[in-house]
């Protein structure tokens, strides 16, 4: 496991989540500089898709003034939107993580920070996007309030996550090598606090629930690597697993065509909540 910098301190009472039922933490997944590493470089480029498609279909607005993205990771989710906004400010409690959205996201604001305490003044954001990360706060109640206090009048949410890509859009069925890779290294349990648009409707906020599908073109590799920045792959090693074994296993075994000529096409199905004030 990789030291804790001094910033990594500012996890705070982020980091002591236990999921699995093991001495893994939140912090513990995602805090370190391999994780770090892992999701600027090898996670699949899903969040592009999935704004242009909110844009397109849900009524977000194409451009704003400002834009804050809250748990943005190594910046991926960041990136679509830094061309959207004139100010684009990029939010993550794992100082690992935001040392890294410079290079993927450059443009963006970078600052550690909670969902639960966001560095923004009263009504002065025009877009608020969470991908993925509502799901890890400790007290959503509390990230949900203070997305609608920074919100501005007029502004707009997207708040929105995705499954593991576990099909192709054309060729062999991954269905029963992913359910092996699933009993070999269990996801996390359910989020005690789902994400859902009761949860989020507070302060006059309304919001819209829309499923997706959408695909990327990736080869084997990518796939696999893709597979390696999850969070079940990233708890196994955090319990001691071997990451080359578990990397082994994964590439000798996953169903794949025999000549994906500019890669397979993996559906990635999620949702999508638009909100606006009510």
């Amino acid at each position: 496991m990789a030291s804790r910098s001094a910033g990594d301190g500012l996890v705070t009472a982020w980091s002591v989540r236990r999921p699995y039922g093991s001495n893994v933490a939140w912090g513990e997944l995602f805090g370190t500089e391999d994780a770090a590493r892992g999701y600027a470089s090898a996670r699949p480029a899903v969040h592009p898709l999935v704004v242009q498609l909110a844009v397109e279909r849900f009524g977000l607005p194409p451009r704003v003034d400002v834009a804050l993205d809250v748990g943005c990771g190594a910046g991926l989710s960041t990136r679509p939107l830094v061309h959207r906004a004139r100010r684009c400010v990029a939010l993550d409690p794992v100082s690992a993580m935001v040392r890294r959205i410079p290079a993927v996201a450059p443009g963006a604001l970078a600052l550690v920070g909670r969902a639960e305490a966001l560095p923004s003044a009263d009504a002065s954001v025009d877009l608020v996007a969470a991908a993925g990360s509502l799901d890890f706060v400790d007290d959503l109640g509390s990230a949900a309030a203070e997305i609608a206090r920074v919100l501005a009048p007029g502004g707009a949410v997207l708040a929105y996550d995705f499954a593991t890509g576990r099909r192709l859009r054309d060729g062999p069925d991954l269905a029963p090598w992913f359910d092996e890779v699933l009993r070999r290294w269990p996801r996390r349990p359910p989020s005690a606090s789902p994400v859902t648009a009761v949860a989020l409707a507070v302060g006059g906020l309304g919001f819209e629930r829309h499923p997706f599908e959408v695909d990327v073109a990736l080869s084997r590799q990518a796939y696999v690597d893709y597979l390696l920045t999850e969070s079940f792959v990233a708890a196994a090693v955090g319990r001691g697993d071997d990451p080359a074994e578990i990397e082994r296993w994964l590439t000798s075994t996953v169903p794949w065509p025999s000549d994906d000529g500019d890669g397979a096409r993996v559906v990635f199905e999620g949702y999508l909540l638009v909100g606006r004030r009510a």
